[in-house]
């Protein structure tokens, strides 16, 4: 709790004197937040304390311009709010998970007034630094000081905490954006091999925690990297491979802990055991639910505000809630908030692929973003969801900059 408040408050003051500066260290600053819940559960005070200073870090950027620009945003957002309202069981759980998706989007109209008045390349690459450092910090720091309940990956050997669950899908975010600057740009062969060594722990990371999800992300987004950029060639991987596959097998302790991860995703070798994975079950359920059971009310405005917990408690009979952002906004804040949301997304994020050498790691990180709504992680976690819109609004920039299109 101490290092949260204090965490906080440091970045609060940075905020007043960097206003700009402030929001490009937000990513660092919420894993810096998570590094402290390592020591002790997320405590309500510090939560609602880091709620309060991003909102007024967030608001503090904001423009009529920028307000009028994306009028969409706010009329989601404004939805999101009354139903959240007028229909949730939880109030204050309903409350949370709101915010989440009110910081997130406030990026887009955020990000645009950050990169038209302040735009830094080297304030962006010191954020990446630090991301890329306090990520396999975070593993390291929790496998030696966490609880029990940070030993929630596969194995129990292994304590993955935030970066096992909601936070996993930011290894492939940080490794390719690294890789586009250590391609794209010229630095010196020092900083070149750092920036390596970095991207190549993030991968030893991504391979330990054994999270199927950002793993297929990766190599799907991969294949549009090479594409684009055509200097990562076939040696080079097999190369980079060979490096990582020699390290695990070499540092046995590294080793036995992927070998456990491995060991307990056994299940998952066979497509047969795929058919019993709960998101599978809970996509038949969602179907089931929308056909048979949802009022036509329901249908269209939600049963439960952005929680689907009661959902879990008919149909899991447990605290299992909805694994799949799509299925969790559907059931919900119904037809009306899923159509605003992929409204949103289409005309802010979608159709406004740059152009130049920056496009190719827009897609890549479209892509992410878009795969990341089929099994889930976005609506539940601002440790990932926010730091997405950052870098897709900073790539989106540097394209149109490029281009001389702003």
């Amino acid at each position: 709790m101490v290092f949260g408040i204090f965490i906080s408050i440091i970045y609060a003051s940075y905020s007043f004197l960097k206003k700009y500066n402030a929001i490009y260290f937000l990513p660092t600053f919420l894993l810096l937040n998570a590094i402290g819940d390592i020591f002790t559960d997320e405590n309500e005070v510090v939560k609602w304390l880091k709620y309060a200073i991003i909102m007024l870090v967030l608001f503090r950027m904001l423009t009529f311009r920028a307000i009028k620009k994306y009028f969409s945003v706010f009329v989601f957002l404004g939805y999101l709010l009354i139903v959240v309202f007028l229909n949730s069981s939880d109030f204050f759980y309903s409350l949370k998970m709101y915010f989440i998706l009110f910081f997130t989007f406030l990026m887009l109209p955020v990000s645009e007034v950050l990169m038209m008045k302040s735009f830094s390349e080297k304030q962006f690459l010191k954020n990446l630094t630090f991301m890329m450092v306090l990520m396999p910090l975070y593993l390291v720091i929790a496998n030696i000081y966490g609880g029990e309940s940070l030993r929630n990956s596969y194995s129990e050997d292994f304590a993955g905490g935030l970066l096992s669950t909601t936070g996993s899908n930011l290894f492939p975010i940080v490794i390719l954006s690294s890789l586009f600057y250590i391609i794209t740009k010229r630095i010196r062969a020092m900083k070149k091999y750092i920036s390596i060594g970095l991207v190549s722990l993030s991968m030893i990371s991504l391979i330990l925690i054994f999270r199927r999800t950002p793993i297929v992300m990766l190599l799907l987004s991969s294949f549009i990297f090479i594409y684009y950029y055509r200097v990562f060639s076939f040696s080079k991987g097999i190369i980079l491979l060979t490096f990582l596959s020699s390290f695990l097998l070499t540092n046995s302790k590294i080793s036995n802990i992927f070998n456990a991860q491995l060991a307990a995703r056994e299940r998952i070798s066979t497509v047969e055991n795929y058919t019993n994975e709960g998101r599978v079950i809970e996509t038949f359920l969602v179907l089931n639910y929308i056909k048979n059971e949802a009022t036509p009310l329901e249908l269209f405005f939600g049963s439960d505000a952005l929680s689907t917990k009661e959902f879990g408690k008919r149909n899991f009979r447990g605290t299992r809630t909805i694994h799949s952002d799509i299925s969790s906004l559907l059931v919900s804040v119904g037809v009306v908030g899923m159509f605003l949301f992929f409204y949103v997304v289409r005309k802010f994020i979608i159709k406004t692929i740059p152009k130049g050498k920056s496009k190719g790691i827009y897609i890549c990180l479209l892509l992410i973003f878009l795969l990341t709504l089929i099994p889930g992680r976005f609506i539940s976690s601002l440790t990932f969801s926010l730091p997405i819109f950052l870098f897709l609004g900073y790539f989106r920039f540097l394209g149109n900059v490029k281009s001389n299109n702003l």
